[in-house]
């Protein structure tokens, strides 16, 4: 499985946010120049983000995004499912696609369980524990000696 990279680069984005403290709103210029990603690109996700109530904007001078909630009430799941639907491996375990192989099919418990471990570890995780993975990362960078 690869998450895409609307995913990856809304994580990103959401942690460097969240890294702001809620100092003010942050401009997605800001963000897309220190994450290295496309401004048009971020403009579609934050879309997404706000409609799911994860973000919020201010318009004018001085505006921006800033998150809708704190960052400790904001999981991965969500993120994640914000930006993508639901979290099913195969099409198959959702209950509204029909599958003629569902009832003889010996795969189709695994992939429900391998998805349920995923959701509930996505669920554990909030946007402040990738914000303090950040700062730890950020710490042990800057500990590094190279000669």
């Amino acid at each position: 499985m690869k998450l895409s990279t609307r995913v990856r680069y809304g994580l990103r984005a959401l942690t460097e946010l969240a890294a702001t403290g809620g100092e003010g709103p942050v401009m997605l210029d800001l963000i897309a120049r220190r994450q290295g990603i496309s401004r048009k690109y971020l403009d579609a996700i934050f879309a997404r983000l706000k409609a799911g109530g994860i973000v919020t904007s201010t318009r004018g001078a001085g505006g921006g995004f800033h998150l809708a909630r704190d960052p400790d009430t904001v999981t991965l799941l969500e993120l994640y499912v914000t930006l993508e639907g639901p979290l099913n491996l195969v099409d198959c375990v959702s209950d509204d696609v029909r599958c003629d192989q569902k009832e003889r099919c010996a795969a189709i418990s695994i992939w429900r369980q391998l998805g349920k471990v995923m959701e509930d570890y996505l669920g554990s995780l909030t946007l402040a524990d990738v914000v303090r993975m950040k700062r730890d990362v950020e710490v042990q960078a800057s500990n590094m000696f190279f000669i």
